[in-house]
């Protein structure tokens, strides 16, 4: 209905990477991005569509959707993913003497830090190609 919508372009692209399509949504997002470079959602998208990087954010996000579209089997795979995690968390927790919260947090405080950092990288980028104000 509206190809030049930010909005329709975010959303075009969220589907997109949903079903694994790096390299068209960020093209999408680039579109969006060069338009509103402080588009918070087009930069938090654009930056799960770097394939180098972010990989595990990638697929917790692609994983969300396909659960989604698939039910039943999507569910089954859910729990068999907390069952292993909870598996492998309590022994380690046992053996190390700190707590499964500890080491989760640790982890996602390092994904956190790393992808807060590409951020600003990808900002800063944007800020030089987007339109002024008069446009």
């Amino acid at each position: 209905m509206a190809p030049d919508s930010s909005f329709v372009l975010r959303r075009a692209a969220t589907l997109a990477l949903a079903c694994n399509d790096l390299s068209r949504a960020r093209d999408l997002l680039s579109i969006v991005l060069r338009r509103n470079a402080n588009d918070r959602e087009g930069v938090t998208l654009y930056l799960l569509t770097d394939p180098k990087r972010h990989r595990v954010l990638r697929w917790a996000f692609i994983f969300r959707y396909w659960r989604k579209g698939h039910l039943i089997l999507g569910t089954l795979s859910w729990l068999a993913m907390w069952i292993i995690f909870l598996v492998i968390a309590i022994p380690l927790a046992i053996l190390t003497h700190v707590g499964g919260l500890a080491i989760a947090l640790c982890f996602r405080s390092f994904i956190q830090s790393r992808y807060k950092a590409h951020r600003k990288e990808v900002e800063a980028h944007f800020e030089t190609f987007a339109l002024g104000q008069e446009f």
